[in-house]
């Protein structure tokens, strides 16, 4: 995808402004500013996929060189998730898809860090009975990736199934909790710390 604005004032070091320091009658300029803040938040994105993918590779190779084959085999076909009410995905694992050319895929929320904490889990609440432990990280929590979101969403899915992804010790784990009304406080019955530094 290339910007609406010309390449050539595209760059984030051109001048959007005159040399007395006035903005530039002959730019539009929210779209280069729009495109110049996507731009960069792209390149952000991609030096952070790229280093995570290195790092996903260096542990890959460090475990055949721990096994002594010294050769990196892939798995061929995708694992299959345990029959429980969850399912448990490793953050450090790369799924190579079996086509006919191997593909590196990297699940969305093994690239996200946990924006909330669990600290406390009331027993028989939703959140107990959905398999919610302390000190789980949620990572997902039905779409929202904030703490300011959760209010809403938990209020507007009340009796529904909500996915939540959480980091468990560094494996991803999705549970489903459905928030209801239920004999204790709050519809999920847990309490959430922000994670945010």
């Amino acid at each position: 995808m290339y910007p609406k604005s010309s390449p050539s004032i595209f760059s984030p070091v051109h001048p959007l402004s005159t040399s007395q320091g006035f903005p530039r009658g002959d730019l539009d300029l929210p779209a280069i500013r729009a495109d110049r803040h996507t731009v960069i938040t792209l390149t952000n994105d991609h030096k952070q996929l790229t280093d995570t993918m290195a790092h996903l590779l260096e542990q890959l190779h460090s475990q055949a060189r721990e096994k002594g084959n010294g050769a990196v085999t892939a798995p061929t076909t995708t694992p299959t998730p345990p029959s429980s009410s969850y399912n448990t995905i490793d953050r450090h694992t790369i799924a190579v898809a079996a086509t006919t050319t191997n593909t590196i895929t990297i699940s969305q929320h093994q690239l996200k860090k946990p924006f909330a904490t669990v600290n406390a889990v009331s027993p028989d609440s939703p959140a107990s009975e959905a398999g919610l432990q302390v000190g789980d990280g949620v990572v997902d929590f039905g779409g929202a990736v904030g703490m300011s979101e959760l209010p809403s969403l938990v209020s507007a899915n009340e009796n529904k199934d909500v996915v939540v992804m959480v980091d468990r010790g560094g494996r991803m784990v999705e549970l489903k909790v459905r928030p209801r009304v239920w004999s204790g406080r709050g519809l999920l019955g847990c309490h959430l710390m922000s994670a945010m530094v």
